[in-house]
């Protein structure tokens, strides 16, 4: 990194575009994550410290746009690619994560990265396995966050994976290891569960598969778990990163326990007991996190939001929404409402928060006003002796959005999916807002076979 800031800062000679991503985006990185108490030895003001976390993002857009698309498959083209791809991942510039990362992908396996001869003294060598695999998860998990098929394919892999203890060590060594397992786990997910292949299958057959990858998942969760003592002693940027993975993996696991269909007897919209169970969880640990987050001032919180809800799909807010439709749950109902009041925060500053904000604002209104009628109907027949199933089509339900009433929420349509998303984009980037509500659409659709 040394070498690399001399070129750009102290160049006697040109450099190339992709070391000033490189430069830029590795100073990001790292001034983002200073201490306090570090700040201080290096005698940098925090007013100094808030221009270069301006001006460095900045410079990575900028550079980007002037990144040829005939650029070299090479390994420093494909590391600066990889930077940027995270930093678009943690909304730090405005740039589209899945092009980024298709761009990154495609150019790693023009490089031939994905058929690499394992060579453990050479270090060049093992350096492009890391990145491979690196650029491999990502390519998994959004392919799965977006609903797309991913750019890697599995079948044609023969690189090896970094080996632990012998290449890569310590805790931070064994997440990496297990990283690529996780992005092993969420393309299967998407092709065996919900791609159109999936949707071929029938519900059972789909139900054995769910049953099968959550297994997997639970294992791949329990082997990155580590002890309190340990955690002790790595950065507090892992112990956040931990923290995250924990909620990821609950959204996965909410999202596979899905399709396994809930009693026959069930509301539409209610899931099976372990789907609902992973949700709950889920939403709870989100919740917990944030006063911890809220109380540092900084954008730690935004960068947690993007790793923890934006990464992966966060369904199980939808799964719980879906079981306050279906059992009036106050419980379910209340935690709905402090997800959302988590993300306001950073809803002005992140569009992808913001967008997510907005779109789960509207569904916790939604359920909160079915509910809120609900009770009134209910109010209602215990007066007059009436029979009427609460719930039924014949309700006449408004919200706190508008006056238009609310659809039929057990029949759910595309339309009515697009309306209720309000054109909000979920997806990290300057995505299609129809990807993601068609994505939901699919996802809720288990429940009508």
């Amino acid at each position: 990194m040394i070498a690399a800031c001399q070129k750009v800062f102290f160049a006697i000679e040109p450099y190339s575009v992709a070391t000033f991503i490189s430069v830029n985006s590795g100073l990001l990185l790292m001034f983002r994550d200073l201490s306090d108490h570090t700040l201080e030895d290096l005698r940098i003001r925090h007013s100094d410290l808030a221009r270069y976390l301006a001006i460095l993002p900045r410079n990575v857009e900028i550079a980007l746009l002037h990144l040829s698309l005939l650029t070299m498959h090479n390994f420093d083209n494909i590391k600066a690619l990889l930077l940027a791809t995270q930093l678009a991942l943690e909304s730090s510039i405005n740039v589209s994560t899945w092009d980024l990362l298709s761009t990154t992908a495609r150019m790693a396996l023009s490089a031939g990265f994905h058929r690499l001869p394992k060579k453990p003294s050479d270090k060049e060598h093992t350096k492009k396995r890391a990145i491979f695999w690196l650029v491999y998860s990502l390519d998994k998990a959004l392919s799965l966050s977006l609903g797309r098929p991913s750019t890697i394919q599995d079948f044609d892999i023969s690189t090896e994976r970094l080996g632990y203890p012998d290449e890569v060590q310590g805790p931070m060594g064994k997440v990496q290891m297990l990283w690529a397992d996780l992005g092993k786990l969420q393309g299967d997910i998407y092709y065996e569960l919900y791609s159109a292949h999936a949707q071929k299958q029938s519900v059972q057959f789909n139900a054995d598969l769910a049953r099968q990858l959550a297994v997997r998942c639970l294992k791949i969760r329990n082997d990155m778990r580590f002890s309190e003592e340990v955690l002790t002693y790595v950065p507090k940027q892992m112990q956040d990163g931990m923290q995250a993975t924990e909620i990821i993996f609950e959204s996965l696991l909410t999202m596979i326990y899905r399709v396994i269909p809930p009693a026959a007897s069930a509301h539409p919209l209610q899931f099976c007991d372990d789907c609902l169970q992973s949700a709950r969880q889920a939403l709870t640990l989100h919740n917990k996190a944030w006063p911890a987050f809220a109380a540092r001032g900084n954008d730690e919180w935004r960068i947690f939001l993007h790793w923890s809800t934006l990464y992966s799909p966060f369904i199980p807010f939808i799964a719980i929404f879906g079981n306050v439709i279906a059992q009036s749950d106050q419980q379910d109902l209340a935690s709905l409402e402090a997800f959302v009041a988590t993300l306001r925060s950073e809803a002005e500053h992140s569009t992808a928060v913001g967008k997510l904000q907005q779109a789960c604002s509207n569904f916790h209104q939604i359920a909160k006003a079915y509910v809120a009628q609900q009770a009134r109907h209910l109010a209602r027949s215990k007066d007059t002796n009436d029979d009427a199933t609460p719930g039924s089509p014949s309700m006449d339900l408004t919200n706190d959005i508008g006056s238009k009433p609310l659809p039929e929420l057990e029949t759910l349509t595309q339309y009515d999916w697009d309306s209720m998303l309000n054109a909000c984009d979920l997806g990290i980037g300057a995505e299609d807002a129809r990807h993601m509500s068609s994505y939901l659409d699919l996802f809720t659709n288990y429940s009508m076979q």
